[in-house]
């Protein structure tokens, strides 16, 4: 015979109904607990704890918004991330920046050094950068039943801005030393 559970506390029975109110069934909040389905299930009607499918509807939806709204925040936060290094680039263009950069010596040692121009290698890796952020904003918009147009543009804006086609090769004369 396996041995007996200690008695349910009250920390027990809460961490019960707050599985129970996020939409769990007895069978999770069991294996979640450790205690059989049945002492749950007999707990539950006790205390009123009802599964008809309504609480975990309510609760899909509602992690299914909180996705949305969480895949939405990421995106923006890629978008901000691509305008100010767009900007960047675009301060050292129009002559009104440096840009840092390491540069290697002798002997595997780096140093940082601003430079008046951007050099092709960083260029290029600026370049591939964009490219996976406006990937990564573009595959995150389909997830989004609003505003799915405006977040292609302004992926779209992105790539543009730093000097890219939509298949992420360079443009012809985007390297500008």
């Amino acid at each position: 015979m396996a041995p007996r559970l200690p008695k349910m506390t009250e920390a027990d029975k809460d961490e019960i109904r707050a599985y129970h109110k996020q939409g769990w069934t007895q069978r999770q909040i069991a294996e979640a607990t450790g205690r059989p389905h049945g002492s749950i299930s007999t707990f539950c009607a006790r205390d009123g704890l009802k599964f008809d499918g309504t609480t975990t509807e309510a609760a899909t939806a509602r992690r299914v918004l909180d996705a949305k709204e969480r895949v939405s925040l990421l995106r923006l936060e890629l978008i901000a991330v691509q305008e100010h290094r767009v900007a960047e680039i675009r301060k050292v263009q129009n002559g009104d920046g440096r840009w840092k950069t390491l540069v290697r010596g002798t002997g595997g040692s780096e140093r940082e050094e601003e430079l008046s121009f951007i050099p092709p290698q960083d260029y290029a890796r600026e370049q591939s950068a964009a490219s996976q952020a406006s990937t990564a904003i573009k595959n995150y918009a389909p997830l989004q039943t609003e505003n799915t147009e405006a977040a292609k543009s302004m992926a779209d804006k992105v790539i543009e801005a730093l000097g890219m086609t939509k298949d992420g090769e360079t443009n012809d004369g985007a390297y500008q030393p």
